[in-house]
């Protein structure tokens, strides 16, 4: 049920923000700083945070320096749907 990967972020940049109702994910950030916006809430991260995004909560990253932002993810499904 784990997926595990690593997303580049170069400066000025942002992912394109993306949701999936049926699991949960935790980022680590790796280099950088940024801007993390979970639904409603926004957090300034940098190098060593953790921030987690509940099961379907919309997300996105904005790198706000000008390092590449790292950020290492990973995905777990919920058993009860499988």
């Amino acid at each position: 049920n784990l997926k595990m990967g690593m997303t580049t972020v170069y400066a000025n940049g942002k992912t394109t923000g993306h949701e999936h109702p049926d699991h949960e994910e935790v980022y680590f950030v790796l280099q950088g700083r940024g801007k993390m916006v979970v639904g409603e809430d926004e957090y300034d991260i940098k190098t060593g945070d953790a921030l987690y995004v509940p099961f379907g909560e919309y997300h996105t990253t904005h790198n706000t320096g000008i390092l590449p932002l790292q950020l290492l993810w990973v995905t777990a499904g919920d058993p009860s749907k499988e």
